[in-house]
């Protein structure tokens, strides 16, 4: 079944699967005139990474079908507070919690956010890690992740449905606690430095962090991105 967690403009409503009904619905020339609405008239970014001086790549085939860039990239996520259920066939069930922030690329706050969700949710030291799966054994896994483009971040993680209500309290007392108290500074701002520097060492990672550059309107080097991360305080992260 499908769910829609947030506002309906949002792309995290979308299924990369489709919607049953939808695909359905779908005919060959459906598929075809798409692919003709790309050629044509979709907007074209092309990266070449590697001895770009030494290529032969002829890019005047790109050159049709240019659309305006996007003015402004990022998303004004607004979410509703309540909760939503859906049924599938499985043993467990899937929670997810998403949150809302004001926190972008542009914040002045945004190195903190990342050592922020880096402690509650991506360390193997995380606060929800440690709390949730470890102590209690609720979970086998549990993590938060945030989005690029807007500051929506999510709680994802698999529990028995009779340990719902135990679990969202234990989540709830991680993030509250983060607001007096934040441990393994250090170890997050290193984790995060650490993931950083391997972004130049792979074609995709490094291609990826160019676009995002170019989508934000950013000229912002990895090394930046590393300095301003080690810069965070407690205080920044309690902000």
């Amino acid at each position: 079944s499908n769910c829609i967690p947030i506002v309906a403009t949002h792309d995290m409503e979308l299924t990369s699967m489709g919607i049953q009904e939808d695909i359905d619905g779908i005919t060959l020339d459906d598929v075809k005139a798409f692919h003709q609405e790309l050629i044509q008239s979709a907007h074209k970014q092309i990266y070449l990474v590697g001895d770009v001086a030494s290529t032969s790549i002829d890019l005047d085939v790109f050159e049709q079908g240019n659309s305006s860039v996007l003015e402004d990239a990022l998303l004004d996520t607004k979410i509703t507070s309540k909760q939503v259920e859906c049924s599938y066939d499985g043993a467990q069930t899937e929670l997810v919690l998403i949150y809302e922030s004001d926190i972008t690329p542009h914040h002045e706050l945004y190195s903190a956010y990342l050592v922020y969700i880096a402690i509650l949710g991506q360390l193997p030291s995380s606060l929800l890690f440690q709390n949730i799966r470890e102590k209690h054994s609720l979970a086998y896994s549990i993590y938060a992740t945030r989005r690029m483009f807007d500051g929506v971040f999510a709680i994802l993680t698999g529990i028995n449905d009779d340990t719902m209500d135990q679990t969202l309290s234990l989540i709830q007392e991680q993030i509250d606690s983060l607001k007096t108290e934040v441990n393994d500074l250090e170890g997050a701002k290193a984790y995060l430095v650490l993931q950083l520097e391997g972004i130049q060492e792979k074609q995709k990672t490094w291609s990826d962090h160019v676009f995002r550059n170019h989508i934000l309107g950013l000229a912002t080097d990895v090394s930046e991105i590393q300095e301003a991360i080690a810069k965070v305080t407690v205080e920044d992260v309690m902000a």
